[in-house]
């Protein structure tokens, strides 16, 4: 989707496909996008795909808040100009999709821009589109600059971030050169359920403009710069691995005190209990009062203070009487 060499830009789509019985790549042509346009991002959500951000000529000047949508599956419809985002045009960003378990997103992370007084903006805001809604909310600034990075989605919530350059050494290139320690190898994660970043850990080579592909329930990255103007023939395999937690010695104690408990409790009561009325109502020994607080009891978990705030969060007060009803 358009790109750039060294005199101009372009505004040429093609998809191109693996023809296993030929062994050769087919190149098939879409519809052009609405401008010539390079340093853009795109992801998919479904058929559709999304691109964002970019600038129409070789000049970071040039930059735009364009947002377009084409779907493979409608391609005579050719490319639909969508809302941008509320924020400052940006060239070298990062668009990524994501189901996090309730909705569908576009994300639009960092990039680079010429502010209004000509110097050069390194950026770390951050914004979602929801396709349902066809609208853009702010969401949480990226803890640094990561443009020109790349990123892949993780399970239903996460994003990951597995390149980028932050900019803090951008003005010293043509000193350093050689000796230029290259970007940042600090890995960022997003959680699109709870609007946060933490740090994923680290990678062997960061590498900036290139593309992440996805292989199986892997991610290749393949080439990229790892300093200014010096590119990578290496090719890396990126995996998310799932933390391996252990239940712990004092859980398993605490569990088989717990069960153990409950056993000798079961066992002395059950003597005392010689007909269907005992074990139902204690033979009525029991005051209403006691009996209120066991009804309460067993109503009122552990859970209860995990689920209720999550749920009130999620959606609104209303599970609120529910509960207070118990007490009436």
């Amino acid at each position: 989707m358009g790109g750039n060499d060294a005199e101009r830009t372009y505004n040429d789509v093609f998809l191109l496909k693996w023809n296993d019985s030929t062994k050769t790549v087919e190149q098939e042509s879409l519809p052009g996008l609405p401008t010539t346009i390079a340093f853009t991002a795109a992801s998919t959500l479904g058929s559709k795909v999304y691109l964002a951000g970019g600038t129409e000529t070789n000049d970071l000047a040039s930059a735009m808040n364009n947002f377009w949508m084409l779907d493979l599956e409608k391609v005579e419809e050719g490319w639909q100009e969508l809302p941008g985002w509320p924020g400052p045009t940006r060239g070298l960003n990062l668009t990524i999709a994501q189901h996090n378990g309730k909705e569908d997103q576009v994300f639009v992370f960092s990039g680079r821009r010429i502010g209004d007084n000509g110097e050069l903006e390194f950026l770390k805001d951050a914004y979602a589109f929801s396709p349902g809604t066809n609208r853009w909310k702010r969401v949480s600034d990226s803890p640094v600059c990561v443009m020109a990075g790349e990123a892949f989605p993780a399970g239903e919530n996460h994003i990951f971030v597995v390149g980028g350059a932050d900019g803090s050494l951008f003005h010293q290139d043509d000193d350093l050169k050689d000796k230029h320690p290259g970007f940042p190898k600090q890995v960022w994660g997003y959680n699109a359920l709870n609007d946060t970043w933490q740090k994923a850990g680290k990678l062997p080579q960061n590498h900036v403009t290139t593309q992440v592909a996805k292989w199986g329930d892997d991610y290749i990255i393949a080439s990229g710069e790892i300093r200014p103007r010096v590119r990578t023939p290496k090719i890396w395999k990126v995996a998310s691995l799932p933390t391996a937690s252990s239940f712990g010695a004092l859980n398993w104690i605490t569990l088989i005190a717990y069960l153990g408990g409950l056993l000798v409790v079961g066992f002395v009561c059950a003597r005392k209990t010689q007909s269907t009325e005992d074990f139902y109502v204690g033979g009525r020994s029991i005051p209403w009062w006691a009996a209120g607080i066991s009804i309460f009891g067993t109503a009122w978990s552990a859970i209860t203070y995990l689920a209720l705030p999550a749920r009130v969060f999620a959606t609104s007060w209303g599970v609120i009487p529910l509960n207070v009803g118990i007490v009436l």
